[in-house]
């Protein structure tokens, strides 16, 4: 604490946000320690100013003039570490809307690193997008984090990693999705429309039933 504290405002500005910046494909923890540093300093900072300021209400022009700059100096580095802390909360807040459509919730391992503000702005946001979701039809709620991207075919092509067993299609299909199951270690060609089986390296199934099992780690794309 004691090294940082001796450090300039901007510098430890910076260093909020090169926390995020290291770190682009996941949450750290909250730096509450550099945050609480960064806003004593702005208060500082704010408080100097305002006494130049009353200083200079009752001195000549010439103080004046050299306070000005002062005063303008210690205001660019304020707006500079506003900017950095503001940065820094609004990256983490996208982070965690991104959390709820690539996952549909909180991993626990990143949930550790979370605020408990920020946990309430992903229940609250969660719950802001399911009751979207429910009035955009009047049956089953729509799932609009299903396709982020257009799909070039009505099916995709996945492979097996593990066993499964049997697996129920949104078509109602039963199909059996097992590792190996043959000798020559070849998964199997699964066509929906005629239900055979057939020795082959793909399994072709409908899209929208292919996300849960690639996040179980049950199939994975092909190509």
């Amino acid at each position: 604490m004691s090294n940082l504290n001796n450090q300039p405002p901007g510098n430890l500005a910076i260093q909020l946000v090169q926390q995020l910046k290291r770190n682009p494909d996941m949450i750290p923890p909250f730096h509450h320690e550099l945050m609480k540093l960064c806003t004593n300093k702005v208060n500082e900072l704010y408080q100097q100013n305002y006494q130049d300021l009353m200083t200079m209400r009752s001195s000549t022009a010439g103080d004046s003039e050299d306070l000005t700059a002062v005063v303008q100096t210690r205001q660019t580095t304020i707006n500079f570490v506003r900017r950095c802390c503001l940065a820094y909360v609004h990256e983490r807040m996208k982070r965690v809307k991104a959390l709820r459509w690539k996952f549909g919730q909180i991993p626990p391992n990143i949930k550790q690193n979370l605020t408990e503000s920020e946990l309430e702005f992903f229940n609250e946001y969660a719950n802001c997008l399911a009751e979207f979701q429910t009035d955009l039809s009047d049956e089953a709620p729509v799932d609009i984090a299903e396709n982020m991207h257009p799909p070039q075919n009505r099916f995709v092509e996945v492979r097996v990693l593990q066993d499964y067993g049997e697996f129920e299609t949104s078509r109602g299909d039963n199909l059996l999705l097992k590792k190996n199951n043959i000798v020559n270690t070849l998964l199997f060609f699964i066509s929906i429309s005629t239900h055979k089986f057939v020795p082959q390296l793909e399994l072709r199934m409908p899209t929208k039933d292919v996300a849960p099992l690639i996040r179980q780690g049950i199939l994975e794309y092909c190509g």
